[in-house]
């Protein structure tokens, strides 16, 4: 397997116009060996469990169109499960009639007007579904273009609630409700040459919830946008207007808006990893790809200059 999908769960940029057509799941392969593809879904459910569900594609290492299937549940205590299975280029399928992608023994649907996230690993299995259906929006700086190739991002989801299943050996099943956000990225350039810092705010409680996102190359700014819920699409913000501050482990992003200043700031560190640590021998072949990133997800709320506050998940990548 190769690292370049890996990376993609932890880019993204975006700003523009909604569209409400329903995005193809049909995976658009590229021939290079930095080829890496995602779908991915957070969600933050009532109790503060924090879920990622990922689909990955990747031409890393030996063969090509590799799929990858990763759970990851953080429970507000208690121990965290955090698995992912590898295949080959014959162990995914689409069904574009139900629009529909299967990897391993994991499934998208993004077909009708409903939406199903299904992760099947090592005997655990989890279920989210969600009532409503994607939504392929159209964000500013979604497409990055170079000489060496070309990222991606697409927005599908942003607060949408969701209906949770857990069942497996060893695992306590539970039914739980909470709101789930969903993106796709493709891309076949080194993260170095998109980014080597990113901010991800994901707000899904509370008045005027709001997705952000920022990227930042060494020695420059951060850009990126932010989407509000009173508003059509996402708004463009970049330099000065963008401030992070990380003091004893914790962080504080502030934007600076129209109508005065926005805060995030951190409460807990839900969890933190280095994917070429984690993935061993495949972690090292996607190095001079991925480089050396750590990334950080917290539960976090959002400040509007008026006061009012939405909870969510801040995820940050940093080149180590």
């Amino acid at each position: 397997m190769r690292f370049g999908p890996i990376a993609l769960i932890l880019i993204g940029m975006m700003v523009a116009s909604a569209a409400e057509a329903a995005p193809p799941i049909t995976p658009r392969p590229l021939k290079q060996e930095s080829y890496g593809e995602s779908i991915t879904g957070v969600a933050l459910l009532e109790n503060n469990t924090y879920l990622l569900v990922q689909v990955l594609l990747t031409n890393a290492g030996f063969g090509s169109e590799k799929p990858v299937c990763r759970g990851l549940i953080v429970p507000p205590s208690g121990k965290t499960w955090n698995k992912a299975s590898r295949g080959d280029d014959d162990d995914w399928s689409v069904n574009k009639g139900k629009n529909q992608l299967k990897a391993l023994d994991c499934l998208i649907r993004g077909g009708g007007a409903d939406t199903e996230y299904k992760v099947t690993v090592e005997g655990v299995t989890l279920h989210l579904r969600s009532p409503e259906a994607l939504s392929a929006r159209k964000t500013p700086g979604n497409r990055i273009k170079t000489a060496d190739g070309i990222f991606e991002y697409d927005l599908w989801m942003r607060w949408s609630p969701v209906k949770v299943t857990l069942r497996g050996q060893g695992l306590q099943k539970w039914d739980n409700p909470g709101n789930m956000y969903v993106d796709h990225t493709r891309s076949n350039l080194a993260m170095k040459d998109v980014a080597d810092s990113w901010l991800r705010f994901r707000g899904f409680r509370g008045e005027n919830r709001v997705v952000f996102q920022a990227r930042k190359l060494k020695n420059r700014a951060f850009t990126g946008w932010y989407w509000p819920e009173n508003k059509g699409s996402a708004i463009g913000i970049k330099g000065k207007a963008i401030q992070r501050k990380v003091s004893r482990g914790k962080e504080e992003v502030t934007l600076t808006l129209s109508a005065g200043d926005s805060r995030v700031s951190t409460q807990q560190l839900l969890f933190s990893y280095k994917p070429v640590d984690e993935f061993g021998v495949l972690g090292k072949m996607a190095k001079p790809f991925i480089g050396d990133p750590i990334v950080r997800t917290y539960l976090a709320t959002w400040t509007w200059p008026d006061g009012t506050t939405v909870t969510g998940i801040l995820e940050t990548t940093d080149m180590d």
